[in-house]
C-alpha cells in the first residue's frame, strides 16, 4: 500500500531538512515531488512511499529537523518544481 505525505520544509536549518529528505531518498523506494509557494521561500514536498505516518524513518513533526507534516494536501498556493527530484537535490550544494 501507497502513502502519501505533505511535509514543509522551512527556511529554519533547511540543510538539515534536505539532507534528511535525501537520505531517505536514497534508502528508500519512494517518490518525492517538489513544490515551491507562491510568494514564499518555504516548500513543500510530496512523498509518496510505502510507510505510513507511524511507521515513517523520517523525523518530522519534531524540533530536532523542522520538517512539518500536514495532515493533508495544503491549501496554497503550490507550483511544481519542473525538473526531477534527483536535479533538485543535485543543484544543493550541501548533500
Amino acid at each position: 500500500m501507497k502513502y502519501v505525505h505533505w511535509l514543509k520544509v522551512t527556511s529554519y536549518s533547511e540543510e538539515k531538512q534536505w539532507k534528511s529528505l535525501k537520505e531517505y531518498y536514497d534508502k528508500y523506494d519512494c517518490d518525492i515531488q517538489i513544490y515551491y509557494i507562491v510568494n514564499s521561500i518555504e516548500k513543500v514536498v510530496r512523498l509518496e512511499c510505502d510507510q505510513s505516518y507511524e511507521d515513517l524513518d523520517l523525523d518530522v513533526n519534531s524540533l530536532s529537523t523542522n520538517l512539518y507534516r500536514y495532515s493533508q494536501k495544503p491549501k496554497l498556493d503550490l507550483v511544481k518544481y519542473k525538473n526531477k527530484t534527483i536535479d533538485f537535490f543535485a543543484s544543493r550544494k550541501y548533500l
